[in-house]
């Protein structure tokens, strides 16, 4: 229990046995009726309560003998007043919550962050997952593009060959070797506009997209490749030192072999 009393106020703040606060304030007969109240809650008590009287008149006021109260003047009391403890009698500060607002605030704050960094983490693991996605589907379509570049030109080789040999009437030994060749190693650079066969001779015609005015470039892989002497016929075209395109003629002769036996 504890009691702040003046001359002409009086206030008392008492705590029972249940834990229940009670708040009583005078402001006339301030002795009297403060005994009383005092009185009263000793008598309720089960046991004899901590009482503390903090007195801004002079002398004190005499409230209660048994239990004897622990006096403070008013001046002691606002010098120690930081120093009570939240459990004193004296203290008129209610018992702080083991949760309070600041520690709320904290744990609050404690989970936002934690939240927007997982949110942070994977979205920047989304990203990255479709841009690899991404990356993945531009190569495929380029592989893709590619592709079908490749066998365009190969089916346009192809088709022009079905019409030649159609025209020549028979199909020279080395001529579907010939067409693999073609198929094999045409690059995307260079397109095949002709092929034409007069016998044993035969000519191939096109145009370059690349390596125009070099040394090297894909005119002269595909020349190179066309002119492996392990193949049956005979590149008469003379390999040049500078591709000059960007049209170009290979012609050549097959080699007749003997038939195996």
């Amino acid at each position: 229990m504890a009691i702040l009393a003046a001359d002409e106020i009086s206030l008392i703040y008492a705590r029972d046995d249940q834990g229940g606060r009670h708040v009583y304030q005078f402001d006339d007969m301030v002795a009297e009726r403060t005994r009383e109240i005092v009185s009263s809650q000793v008598t309720q008590a089960t046991t004899a309560p901590a009482v503390s009287l903090v007195s801004f008149s002079s002398p004190p006021l005499e409230i209660l003998t048994d239990p004897a109260p622990t006096i403070l003047l008013a001046n002691d009391f606002i010098a120690e007043a930081w120093n009570i403890p939240l459990n004193d009698p004296s203290n008129f500060l209610p018992p702080e919550s083991p949760v309070n607002a600041s520690l709320i605030t904290t744990i609050a704050g404690g989970l936002l962050a934690l939240t927007a960094l997982l949110f942070i983490a994977w979205h920047e693991v989304d990203i990255r997952r479709t841009e690899k996605e991404q990356q993945r589907k531009s190569e495929e379509l380029t592989m893709l593009q590619s592709e079908l570049t490749t066998r365009t030109k190969y089916q346009k080789v192809i088709a022009e060959a079905d019409l030649l040999i159609a025209d020549v009437g028979s199909t020279p030994r080395g001529l579907p070797r010939l067409m693999q060749i073609l198929e094999q190693n045409l690059p995307n650079e260079i397109d095949v506009t002709a092929i034409k066969v007069a016998g044993d001779t035969f000519t191939i015609e096109g145009l370059a997209h690349a390596g125009i005015g070099l040394e090297v470039g894909p005119y002269f892989r595909f020349y190179d490749a066309l002119g492996d002497t392990s193949l049956p016929w005979k590149i008469v075209t003379q390999r040049p030192k500078l591709f000059n395109g960007p049209s170009w003629i290979i012609s050549g002769v097959f080699i007749l072999q003997p038939a195996s036996k």
